[in-house]
């Protein structure tokens, strides 16, 4: 709680000066001396890590001015930060029924009373107190809007997400076009699984509008012909999306599978990742091509002088040594050999397990599998491939 003294000093420096002003006026503003008093008095129960008397002081504080109204909000926003939601809001509904505060006050208690309903998962009370927000048209409506957005990506309200997202400007319209792009993919995402392609390509249509160039609408492109059975066309786009982009082959190797299966042949998919990786020389590519070379039993001398070359000279991730181990344990007939490779995999394999994948480079937290907008921070195409 020591922390809150940072946010603090300013106005007891403030109460403190007020108190020693006002000595050299004995017979005037006797009560405002004691409520500054009162106010320093409050400061001291956060010191001493007391919060809930000091949350009753400051509840119970009459006298709201510029300084004081300001201090609350930064108190509540301080205890929600902590993840004492039940404190901030307290604090935030105490402010927000004081009758003296002016429109700017007023807005900034209601944002922040609308991110304490967003941190305790009371969604609908948050989207009311944000919507209520908006329709006093304040100064910065952007950070409502956002917050709004926040809502409906938890509800999956996608086409609300849309609506909103068109009012934010504040972080280019690029960025937020994209970001429209993708609530059109999810859309069209479920409307494939459920298989109404119809209303699916509708979808993909409006994102290309939004954002052409988002590789999501290749990718559902790709699972639209696979269910229509055109699995060549589906190969051509999943195809089309690595060379674009290597890292997504970690979500869609398990499509090129499925594909390969359906068209009775991996040597195409094989070729195409060979060919790929020796432009490219991306690490992504290689792990996904040992991983298919050993689950179809594919071994040349191609592959071989790859091996060959990489395991000496690259610095390769933990997952793309242990198949190579894997693959080449395969290939052996020494049994010494054999079964010394047998133990290095093992080692790797006990190594890699727990290991996560998938990171986000906005906020640094990792996954299992790769996901399109990061569930804690909740932005979107952030996430990489761990090496």
């Amino acid at each position: 709680m020591t922390e809150l003294l940072f946010l603090l000093l300013p106005l007891a420096f403030y109460s403190g000066w007020h108190s020693a002003r006002k000595r050299y006026r004995p017979k005037k503003n006797t009560h405002k001396k004691n409520l500054d008093t009162h106010f320093v008095k409050g400061i001291n129960y956060l010191l001493d890590e007391r919060p809930d008397k000091a949350l009753n002081f400051f509840l119970n504080y009459s006298d709201i001015d510029k300084y004081t109204a300001e201090t609350f909000l930064l108190l509540g926003n301080s205890f929600r930060n902590r993840g004492e939601v039940d404190r901030a809001l307290k604090v935030h509904q105490n402010l927000m029924a004081r009758p003296n505060l002016n429109r700017t006050q007023k807005e900034a208690a209601m944002m922040a009373l609308g991110k304490d309903f967003l941190a305790a998962g009371i969604l609908d009370r948050a989207e009311k107190v944000f919507k209520e927000l908006l329709s006093t048209k304040p100064k910065n409506s952007a950070d409502a809007y956002l917050s709004l957005r926040q809502i409906y990506e938890q509800l999956k309200d996608w086409p609300q997400a849309i609506e909103v997202t068109k009012h934010i400007e504040n972080k280019g319209k690029t960025q937020q076009l994209r970001i429209i792009a993708h609530y059109y993919c999810e859309m069209a995402h479920t409307d494939v699984a459920q298989g109404q392609v119809y209303s699916a390509e509708k979808y993909l249509i409006q994102a290309k509008k939004s954002y052409k160039a988002l590789p999501r609408i290749k990718i559902i492109q790709g699972d639209i012909a696979a269910y229509q059975e055109n699995y060549s066309k589906a190969l051509k786009l999943y195809q089309n999306v690595i060379q674009d982009d290597a890292y997504l082959i970690a979500m869609l190797f398990k499509q090129l599978l499925f594909v390969a299966e359906k068209i009775g042949s991996s040597e195409k998919i094989y070729q195409f990742l060979v060919q790929h990786y020796q432009q490219s020389q991306d690490l992504n590519i290689l792990e996904h091509l040992l991983e298919l070379a050993y689950q179809s039993n594919h071994y040349d001398q191609e592959l071989e002088t790859i091996l060959e070359s990489d395991l000496q000279n690259k610095a390769l991730s933990l997952y793309s040594i242990f198949k190579s181990s894997q693959l080449l344990e395969s290939t052996l007939k020494q049994l010494s050999n054999k079964r010394a490779l047998q133990l290095i995999r093992q080692a790797l394999h006990n190594h890699l397990q727990g290991q996560l994948n998938f990171q986000c480079q906005h906020c640094g937290y990792k996954m299992n599998e790769y996901l399109w907008r990061c569930p804690i921070c909740h932005h979107w195409d952030t996430i990489t491939k761990l090496q």
